[in-house]
């Protein structure tokens, strides 16, 4: 078989994110303390009693943490706070990606996606520590073999619920090349196709992902 194309998610696969940054959060808490920054201490309770993140996209968690709340109340706080949240967020996504942060009353779980997503983002702390060791690590011998693709001409890509950034910050940690070829949450926040199309374990995401770098899906196996 000619592989011509290898396709990684990225939490825990290529970046060991699931382990605790020393002194910052790591994914889960850092999804915590984001609805805690949303809806106050309840907002943490609110997501410890859905059971915490799961596996789920951010638009999937949101929407779950939100309805389990109380979703009356809890999108007329952000639709009240929605300038605050602009003013504090508006540099935590690339330009052009996600959703703008103004209030939409037709489908205000994408605006409340959004918001989530860039507390998120701001709660990471992505680097070199005090005691010389890194966050987040590299998932072990992922690099290695990510160099040995290429080595045959294989080129790689992420298909991540995670974020662009973030993922282009862990490689520049590492001192590896990041992929060029990325499909992430912040491509689909504001897409029109159904949650359940654009969230994991959806073939969907594959097939979009195949779209952005031009690979016939008829000619790949998964």
């Amino acid at each position: 078989m000619n592989i011509k194309l290898a396709v990684f998610d990225f939490d825990g696969t290529v970046g060991d994110t699931f382990t605790p940054h020393p002194t910052a959060p790591g994914i889960d808490q850092a999804c915590r303390q984001a609805f805690t920054a949303m809806f106050g201490v309840a907002g943490g309770s609110f997501y410890d009693g859905v059971g915490g993140l799961k596996n789920r996209s951010p638009a999937e968690i949101t929407e779950t943490v939100i309805k389990y709340g109380g979703a009356t109340q809890l999108l007329q706080e952000l639709r009240e706070r929605i300038d605050t949240f602009r003013a504090k967020l508006d540099t935590c996504v690339p330009a052009g990606k996600g959703v703008p942060l103004i209030w939409n009353e037709e489908d205000p779980y994408r605006v409340a996606t959004e918001i989530f997503v860039r507390f998120k983002l701001s709660m990471f702390r992505i680097g070199r520590n005090t005691d010389g060791s890194i966050w987040p690590r590299p998932c072990g011998g992922i690099l290695t073999f990510i160099d040995r693709l290429r080595q045959q001409d294989i080129e790689v890509g992420i298909l991540s619920s995670g974020h662009e950034w973030f993922i282009k910050e862990c490689f520049a940690l590492w001192e590896h090349e990041c992929p060029v070829v990325m499909f992430t949450d912040d491509d689909i926040r504001g897409s029109s196709i159904p949650l359940s199309e654009r969230s994991k374990p959806s073939p969907r995401l594959f097939d979009l992902f195949l779209f952005r770098c031009r690979y016939a899906p008829i000619h790949c196996q998964w």
